[in-house]
């Protein structure tokens, strides 16, 4: 009865096969046109970042437990990537998810992996990019940090890499599935952690079978591919909340009434600032600083009587 419902939702979304290629799609891994999506998805978060916008940028292989922008909003490190499980030259951020905080020293690394571009055309990796300029001594006050791998898990954490499972928390935020070379084997990955939710019983308002891999095409190579994978995780195991009932409602990804630091505009722009900006700054810097020569004397005039 599966099989014939499956049938039949084939057949209802027939009409659609003009719009999916799958001679053009990428048989692979960083093959076929991911260069060039890759190329296009820093050129975008750099002009957001000059915007002054905070920029989050993921693959569409992750799936989110919690709205991280809840995460995000406590935070103020300029860079922020999940965790590879890593440390060769393409280590150790992964490039699938990805947060930049914009700033003046940003904007200058945005700007220095655009005019490298070419970099990731010819490589055809934006993970060794972003990695490469991260570890510059030129860039050594970005202050860059690895997310926690407990709460943003990637693909190196559970499946065929990792016949451990190194997940040791069922409340993490975001499940990456890399580590993997097929269309095919995300899903399984997602299957195992119960996170695969692209069917017609719970996404019938948009699931579409033709945008799924040819499963039928593979059943000669290895039969094993059709089976359900085993579960890691079980249901009664999710304690997270969707959605979060505590998700603040202040703007997360600007940057609006947020104070200037001018050692870093100094050190990373041409353009001085407004000088009566300038003026403004250096006032109470010194204003405090006769404040707390004051406290200082007080204190010492005290300990002495």
């Amino acid at each position: 009865e599966e099989e014939e419902e499956e049938e039949g939702h084939y057949q209802k979304h027939r009409r659609n096969q003009n719009c999916r290629n799958p001679k053009r799609a990428a048989p692979r891994f960083a093959l076929g046109p991911h260069r060039w999506t890759v190329t296009l998805q820093i050129l975008y978060a750099r002009d957001l970042v000059e915007l002054g916008y905070n920029v989050l940028v993921q693959d569409t292989d992750v799936v989110w437990l919690r709205d991280v922008r809840k995460y995000f909003s406590d935070s103020y490190n300029d860079v922020e990537m999940s965790c590879d499980g890593r440390l060769d030259d393409v280590g150790p951020g992964n490039s699938g998810f990805i947060f930049v905080r914009s700033s003046c020293k940003t904007q200058v690394f945005m700007n220095t992996l655009v005019e490298y571009i070419g970099l990731v055309i010819t490589g055809r990796s934006d993970q060794r990019h972003w990695n490469m300029f991260l570890r510059e001594y030129d860039f050594r006050q970005l202050n860059f940090f690895l997310l926690p791998p407990d709460q943003f898990v990637s693909g190196y954490q559970w499946g065929d890499h990792s016949p451990t499972h190194k997940i040791s928390n069922t409340t993490f935020w975001v499940a990456h599935a890399s580590w993997t070379t097929f269309h095919f084997e995300k899903i399984n990955k997602f299957k195992t952690l119960l996170l695969w939710f692209f069917n017609h019983t719970l996404c019938p308002a948009h699931f579409d079978p033709l945008l799924l891999p040819d499963l039928r095409q593979e059943r000669l190579k290895d039969p094993s591919i059709l089976l359900e994978p085993q579960k890691i995780l079980t249901p009664s195991l999710r304690t997270w909340k969707w959605p979060d009932d505590a998700i603040k409602e202040r703007p997360f990804w600007t940057l609006q009434q947020q104070p200037v630091n001018f050692l870093n505009f100094f050190f990373f722009t041409h353009t001085p600032p407004p000088f009566s900006k300038l003026r403004t700054f250096f006032f109470q810097k010194k204003k405090r600083f006769f404040l707390l020569k004051k406290k200082i004397t007080h204190l010492a005039t005290t300990l002495r009587n």
